[in-house]
């Protein structure tokens, strides 16, 4: 007998016309918090904001057969981000708002959108293709050259070097390779001050966000025009020298993955592609390559600030780090990494899947255009937002593995993902759970495997399904790499007391966590890469 779909029940409210906009927008972890608590195991909340009707969605197995589930969509959320974090203007968000043809070759089933209004499509198939396809070798080595010649001049000295805070050095010598790494020199040669902007931007951008007035918050919209404004700059800098050069006497063919005016083919194609796009202008594209490049940086930097955070205060961990990128380095070029070598280290693996577990804390959202959503017993509404948040999928102790209290969700623990098959106790999952195997296992040389086993719509820092972030391999690599060449290089030592080493959520809901106060440390270049145990 076919068992009825229920509505989802809604969170109590007391402000009518708000609803619950206030405590959600102010204080999304405790507004959270206080719904999965009240929903109990319903897998489905019904919550009201002002003008959104939302449903909260909750369990592994709910949540993976949303992002599994054909015909949902993304373009609701991305079109939102552009026009309040990113300054675009209504007219030109219009095509990214009716396009509810999906991110596939193949529009979704009803959608009547022609395929050159598919600005969904074409935005996603250029980052797949920069990110994941045939342009993420030239990524991952036009990185690794920005940030070696970025690190050279750290710690040459042989003494110790002083630096105020470990966030603002990742964001300093990673944020800028990254940025490099996608717009190349020329932006930085043209806006010297657009690295220092963007982080700026960053640490206030969340209150344009939650509709904080320009009256209060001036310095935010201030500075995200300056930073629309150092694109445009860069943008007809870079179209002037393309005009004027020609690309066979600068070294590079036309197909090839980087360009020395645009920094990459990604860039230089997105370009051209919006500037063929209905309601696109100059200042539209500066904000959309805006949102390209906050998006890049703003999770891989802290997540990786975590990596270095933890390892270089846990002695046995650094050397047991060492010594696999020590001999993960290339033989025919000593400065560059063997990525294949790194990803198979379970440990490394480890450690990276648990900084994104640990700190990535967002609501990723969906929105099914044309069919209603049926998710267990409960029922959503077509065209209706769908909320998963990150960080309630992320500490669910229904699934993972905390050694019975010894490691916390809320802490980090490097070896989370590592299964010893002769400890029972080890591993990410309960032992209770049993969930779907995963195909991004890796088996180490002593028996021990890193392993994603059982953890489909549990692990999902970058969401999942078809609308899945396109970045998300290349933001391992760059992890990997910033792990790999810090701990061959240097030694650090953290300097600050432990109640500064503790994280803060003020990102909640829009991005990944970030020590509470600055972390002092020090630095100096190891003259030893590989010890002979």
């Amino acid at each position: 007998m076919l068992r009825e779909k229920r509505t989802p029940r809604t969170y109590p409210y007391i402000t009518p016309i708000l609803k619950s906009s206030l405590p959600f927008l102010f204080d999304n972890k405790k507004f959270l918090a206080a719904v999965f608590k009240w929903a109990s195991n319903e897998a489905v909340t019904h919550v009201a904001l002002f003008r959104i009707e939302t449903y909260i969605l909750q369990g592994a197995a709910n949540i993976a057969s949303v992002f599994n589930k054909p015909g949902m969509s993304a373009s609701f959320s991305y079109s939102f981000a552009l026009g309040k974090c990113f300054g675009m203007k209504d007219k030109a968000i219009e095509v990214y708002r009716k396009d509810d043809s999906g991110t596939r070759l193949r529009p979704m089933l009803g959608s009547n959108v022609p395929d050159e209004d598919r600005i969904m499509f074409k935005t996603h198939n250029g980052l797949v293709a920069a990110f994941m396809g045939v342009g993420l070798a030239s990524s991952t080595e036009r990185l690794e050259r920005h940030l070696t010649e970025s690190l050279v001049s750290v710690g040459t000295s042989g003494k110790w070097e002083y630096f105020p805070d470990l966030a603002a050095f990742f964001e300093f010598h990673l944020g800028g390779s990254i940025v490099k790494m996608i717009c190349g020199s020329l932006l930085f040669e043209e806006c010297p001050n657009f690295l220092d902007d963007l982080w700026q931007y960053d640490k206030i951008a969340l209150d344009i966000l939650k509709g904080v007035p320009r009256f209060w918050n001036s310095n935010a919209f201030t500075l995200r025009q300056q930073l629309i404004n150092h694109l445009k700059q860069f943008h007809t800098r870079a179209k002037e020298e393309s005009a004027r050069c020609d690309c066979h006497s600068h070294g590079f063919a036309p197909d090839s993955d980087f360009d020395p005016f645009w920094g990459s083919r990604l860039v230089r194609e997105r370009i051209e592609m919006l500037e063929a796009t209905k309601g696109q202008d100059e200042d539209s594209i500066a904000s959309a390559n805006l949102g390209l490049i906050w998006a890049t940086v703003t999770n891989i930097i802290p997540s990786t600030t975590t990596i270095a955070h933890h390892v270089f205060r846990d002695k046995n961990l650094l050397s047991e780090i060492r010594i696999i990128a020590s001999t993960s380095i290339r033989s025919n070029n000593p400065t560059c990494f063997d990525f294949r070598s790194l990803e198979k280290s379970p440990l490394l693996m480890s450690i990276y899947a648990e900084s994104v577990r640990f700190g990535i804390q967002i609501n990723v959202p969906r929105v099914s255009p044309y069919a209603d959503v049926v998710v267990g017993n409960y029922f959503i509404p077509r065209n209706k937002l769908i909320l998963i948040n990150t960080w309630h999928a992320h500490t669910d102790e229904s699934i993972w593995n905390t050694q019975n209290g010894k490691h916390p969700l809320e802490n980090y623990w490097a070896r989370r993902f590592v299964v010893d098959p002769k400890d029972n106790t080890s591993g990410p999952t309960r032992n209770s759970w049993l969930g779907k195997k995963s195909d991004l296992n890796v088996k180490g040389s002593d028996g021990t495997y890193f392993s994603l086993d059982g953890l489909d719509g549990a692990w999902i820092p970058y969401g999942g399904g078809g609308n899945m972030c396109p970045g998300r391999i290349l933001a391992k690599r760059i992890m990997l790499l910033m792990t790999a060449m810090l701990t061959t290089d240097f030694e650090i030592e953290i300097l600050a007391d432990e109640q500064s080493q503790e994280y803060v959520s003020d990102r909640f809901g829009f991005g990944a966590r970030k020590p509470v106060k600055e972390i002092p440390f020090r630095i100096r270049r190891r003259t030893v890469h590989l010890e002979i145990l």
